[in-house]
């Protein structure tokens, strides 16, 4: 039992059922109560059922700097919480463990793994012939993310395609990966084995990884516990900042740039264009082909399948019509940079967020709301730079730094506002919600903006 194991050595023990009890079974809620005295009570009732499915996500990833092999294996689980309400009927929410799974290298970083969100049963079991249900190092490309502070784990850089680690700012190498089936009875071998091999180390929060804030599995201790161990910050690591770009084709893109409004502006949103040309303009991007596929397939999804490659595959499967995700290249937006202060009291005034189009930065991106600066980032990158840290103490970032005080912001790329938001979109999540296109007056489209 947790109970009779050393407290320090298990302090994520009080809150780790929020990253594995959401589908508990019955072992896991004996140990809860065994370690706190409480049985798993909460308002208006909760019932954790054991898990749905299970399926096993690994990779072998090399860290350039010091030739150290590092192995990632973990067994997510699918499942149900049903919430009992007293005046009406109940509730099922659904979702898997963990959201992120994070492993310490032995330099002082972790690499953490974004789970792909494959639970549906109908997309697992019943379409075998649409779906590859046990794809090979050839086909999955899982999320990786390169924390690069092991007491940080706010901040991160993303591996959103197969050519983030052709580049030279790759700071690892993806030797393999996969994704498959797995039982109830290899989940629990690898609840047991993890837990016993566990050593605390900076943030990690523990031997299973953690859930999303705000997302089905987490609750209000987990979060709590997450910024107790990251320096009273949150832990957004999923929230990866990028953006794509695409080429309009050929032979549709002066009848794109004709239906655009003639405003001075290099960058015009879809949103802004006439309204006689609105129903127009979108069957025109829905009859191209862009790169293969439909523009529809370019946008985001708000669903975790893994990363693209460039040659095709990688991700898992799009569901839905089983269509697969096109293609484009992506570069990283560094999110929440100071843009104006004011002199007299230091406080930012507006926020800018910089796109980062240099070749060698194609396929990253960066995880979290706060970040170093541009200049730091691509310093540690190139290798000018053997650490990176985010700095903390001064100016204040929105999530991290102070709180309910949200400013204008703008995305800019190479000094040039993109866009930008106007008095009544003052809110962050206006460009982490984002899905208008964008296009240029060189007939290029950013597909949607801006968290992968």
């Amino acid at each position: 039992m947790l109970a009779d194991v050393d407290s320090q050595k298990f302090r994520w023990v009080q809150v780790a059922d929020f990253a594995i009890g959401l589908f508990a079974i019955a072992f896991v809620a004996s140990c809860r109560e065994a370690r706190t005295g409480e049985s798993g009570r909460a308002p208006y009732g909760r019932n954790l059922p054991e898990p749905s499915g299970f399926f096993r996500v690994f990779a072998d990833v090399r860290v350039k700097a010091t030739g150290e092999i590092v192995e990632i294996g973990y067994v997510a689980s699918c499942g149900a919480i049903t919430q009992n309400w007293s005046y009406t009927t109940s509730s099922a929410f659904f979702g898997m463990a963990p959201h992120i799974m994070l492993v310490p290298t032995n330099s002082g970083e972790l690499i953490g793994v974004r789970t792909p969100d494959v639970c549906d049963a109908d997309l697992w079991w019943g379409h075998e012939d649409k779906v590859d249900t046990s794809l090979s190092s050839d086909s999955f490309l899982p999320v990786l993310m390169w924390y690069p502070d092991v007491n940080d784990i706010g901040f991160a850089i993303g591996y959103l395609s197969d050519k983030a680690y052709e580049s030279p700012y790759a700071k690892i190498e993806l030797l393999s990966s996969g994704i498959a089936k797995a039982s109830l009875e290899e989940w629990r071998a690898w609840l047991e084995k993890s837990e016993a091999e566990f050593e605390p180390v900076g943030a990690l929060p523990g031997p299973w990884g953690h859930q999303k804030v705000a997302y089905t599995g987490s609750s209000r201790a987990h979060e709590k516990y997450l910024r107790s161990i990251n320096g009273g910050r949150n832990a957004l690591t999923y929230l990866c900042h990028a953006m794509g770009l695409l080429e309009v084709p050929a032979e549709g893109r002066d009848d794109v740039l004709r239906m655009l409004p003639d405003n001075g502006q290099e960058w015009v949103s879809s949103s802004e264009v006439d309204q006689e040309f609105a129903r127009p303009f979108r069957a025109l991007l829905e009859s191209l082909d862009f790169e293969g596929t439909s523009f529809t397939s370019h946008q985001r999804d708000y669903r975790e399948f893994g990363a693209r490659k460039s040659q095709g595959g990688g991700a898992f499967f799009r569901g839905g019509q089983y269509e697969s995700d096109g293609y484009h290249d992506v570069w990283p937006i560094v999110p929440f940079q100071p843009d104006e202060i004011d002199p007299s009291t230091k406080e930012v005034q507006s926020w800018k967020h910089e796109w980062l189009r240099e070749d060698a930065w194609n396929g990253f991106a960066v995880c979290g709301n706060d970040s170093p600066s541009v200049d730091a980032l691509t310093a540690y990158a190139a290798g000018r730079s053997d650490s990176l840290r985010v700095d903390y103490s001064e100016n204040g970032h929105p999530y991290s730094r102070y709180a309910g005080q949200l400013k204008p912001e703008a995305l800019f790329l190479d000094g040039q506002i993109v866009f930008s938001t106007q008095e009544r979109y003052v809110d962050p999540y206006y460009f982490t919600g984002r899905r208008v296109p964008i296009f240029n007056r060189s007939g290029q489209v950013i597909p949607d903006c801006c968290v992968r």
